[in-house]
């Protein structure tokens, strides 16, 4: 077995709203990894709700009530324990089984720690005080309709028989909560975790998922090749005006180009 030493992990961590496939988001970037001879190992933040015991009502009869009951959980673990990071915690004390020095454990040298998903600024802030520049994250873009159209394709298999009017309508609820609990303190900010991403996936459909997580992987990895996209570009711009303002409360930036900017 090789010396624990020498093993090169990376981090990176998922910043999505609900509605988002991300279960094939994580099997794209496990196939781009793996190109680059890399294998994966994915950490669900709501896992701690399985490995720990806790008295929290996660029991749930359909699609629609376990978001319910999974968001109330996570806003009441956080308000419990005092800790808005409590999350993040969670799923970087679970990479200790990484760290086992047993010869009879074979461990993978190269191995990418995937953390899904961010839903509050304060762990984005504690997963960079533990880890720095050695942390990616990565924002998963799919339009509000698409999630929505996701939303309902999961909520009728366990719903068969209720209208679509009425799914659509629980759809749009959930992804309400989920993106922006403001009336809570210790509730969901998913829209203010955007801002922190370092990278955007385009998840609008299975082509251009796989075409932006490999682009991803490449960039990431050195390739020399790749200059940046227009949306990066004019992002680019936008993050720079952001700048001209000294009060860090109002450092926000906009850039208009037009529809034939080429890069």
């Amino acid at each position: 077995m090789q010396d624990l030493t020498d093993r090169r992990e990376v981090f990176f961590a998922l910043i999505a709203p609900i509605g988002v496939d991300l279960d094939t988001v994580e099997t794209c970037l496990d196939r781009s990894l793996k190109v680059v001879g890399y294998e994966t190992n994915r950490i669900r933040l709501t896992d701690i709700f399985k490995d720990t015991n806790h008295g929290y009502d996660t029991n749930f009869k359909n699609e629609f009530e376990r978001y319910q009951k999974f968001i109330a959980a996570g806003d009441d673990i956080c308000s419990d324990t005092n800790h808005l990071d409590i999350m993040a915690l969670y799923g970087i004390e679970s990479l200790k089984k990484y760290s086992v020095r047993d010869e009879d454990i074979e461990i993978p040298k190269n191995v990418a720690h995937i953390f899904r998903q961010i839903k509050r600024p304060a762990e984005i802030d504690t997963l960079k005080k533990v880890f720095g520049r050695n942390i990616m994250f990565i924002s998963c873009y799919s339009s509000k309709e698409d999630r929505k159209n996701n939303l309902v394709k999961k909520l009728l298999k366990s719903e068969r028989g209720r209208s679509k009017t009425d799914l659509t309508s629980e759809a749009y609820k959930i992804m309400s909560i989920d993106e922006d609990e403001r009336d809570k303190l210790t509730g969901q900010r998913v829209l203010d975790c955007y801002p922190h991403a370092d990278y955007v996936l385009d998840c609008s459909n299975l082509t251009l998922l796989n075409k932006s997580t490999d682009r991803f992987t490449e960039i990431y990895f050195g390739h020399p090749f790749h200059s940046p996209t227009k949306d990066e570009y004019c992002s680019y711009f936008a993050n720079a005006a952001s700048y001209r303002s000294l009060d860090l409360s109002r450092q926000v930036g906009a850039a208009i180009f037009g529809a034939y900017i080429r890069v």
